[in-house]
């Protein structure tokens, strides 16, 4: 809700006069709001960004306005998707019934009850500045960077009945199982992390060159497809993928929990290795290529808790990682790391299974 509030609050149409584009989001524990201009229009646009969080003042009519936009996503976008909710439902299982087990946009009960002073006090709570980094990425001298974020963050201190929207078809079978991953620990831990980050890129690979693939897909033949998703910034650990018929999901949950014991057991090989630790310096050079992408890559390392003296040093971390590390990192995955599952299938009596 806040994201919208502030997104909008004394922004609509004052950004586009400088040639600037931008947008919000919000993930499990952060909201980022960002800008694209023309790098001499960057105080005008600082300055806008930051009367947009001046001290909070959300009345009931901007709470109503924006709460009928959060439906619209909830309902429009979001539970239209039937892996939304299976998703969900697993996070919901490893996490219970707060924190990474809710929904992001919270429930359709939550929206509702909402009031401009719930809102206000959540805004003088989180929205401190000891909780933010403000990032400026391009064109513009350093010194002139800190005075003018200095400058411009100085004073920073009836919706109508949503839609009843049913799940589309879904027609092919899908298999998901997550990890419970600790996004906190990982500012403590930040070489293990980056061992499960090479371990996913040896598991999942491009698609169509990681272990599991070749085990599922091309040796087994039980399977059509197969991937790995981790990101430190964000919960869960998770491996998907389509069974091929008739392998059922006993068969198909046993496969993947063999290719993560031959990693644990004999490692990845040299030749994984060499192209995982390249994939992760390529994502990292790309993802600083842009100066968008920088934007975004810089700020979750520094949510992670990398001091920004440190962040230049990613590529000696990556290049440090060894075979035991990775397997250590497999080990996790088949030891005492909390996981679950589940299987999606097609529309029977109008309802997915």
């Amino acid at each position: 809700m806040l994201e919208h509030l502030v997104a909008r609050r004394d922004v609509e149409g004052s950004l586009e006069r400088f040639g600037a584009y931008g947008n919000a989001a919000t993930s499990f524990d952060y909201t980022v709001y960002w800008e694209h201009f023309p790098a001499q229009y960057a105080e005008e646009v600082m300055r806008t960004r930051a009367r947009s969080l001046r001290p909070p003042d959300f009345d009931q009519a901007m709470v109503e306005r924006e709460r009928g936009v959060v439906f619209s996503e909830k309902y429009g976008e979001l539970e239209r998707n039937p892996l939304s909710n299976v998703y969900d439902d697993l996070r919901g299982q490893l996490y219970g019934t707060k924190s990474y087990g809710t929904q992001v946009i919270g429930d359709h009960d939550d929206l509702l009850k909402i009031t401009p002073e719930e809102v206000n006090a959540y805004f003088e709570k989180h929205y401190d500045p000891l909780n933010a980094f403000v990032l400026l990425v391009g064109n513009i001298d350093r010194d002139r960077a800190f005075a003018l974020a200095e400058k411009a963050y100085s004073g920073f201190g009836a919706a109508k009945a949503p839609l009843d929207v049913r799940s589309t078809k879904y027609e092919a079978k899908r298999y998901i199982r997550v990890w419970k991953t600790n996004v906190h620990d990982a500012r403590r831990n930040l070489p293990e992390i980056r061992a499960r980050e090479l371990l996913a890129l040896v598991l999942g690979g491009d698609g169509r060159s990681g272990r599991l693939y070749r085990k599922l897909v091309i040796d087994e033949e039980i399977a059509t497809s197969v991937g790995v998703s981790y990101r430190p910034n964000e919960p869960g650990f998770y491996i998907f993928g389509r069974p091929l018929a008739p392998a059922d999901d006993k068969t198909f949950d046993e496969a993947v929990f063999a290719a993560i014991e031959s990693i644990a057991q004999t490692g990845p090989t040299q030749t994984e290795m060499d192209w995982g630790r390249k994939q992760m310096r390529a994502e990292w050079l790309f993802g600083c290529d842009a100066l968008m992408g920088a934007g975004f890559t810089i700020g979750e390392e520094l949510l992670l808790g990398v001091p920004p003296a440190d962040i230049r040093s990613r590529d000696r971390t990556i290049q440090a990682l060894m075979k035991a590390d990775v397997q250590d990192a497999a080990r996790e995955l088949i030891g005492e790391m909390m996981s679950v599952s589940a299987s999606v299938g097609p529309l029977r009596n109008g309802e997915n299974q």
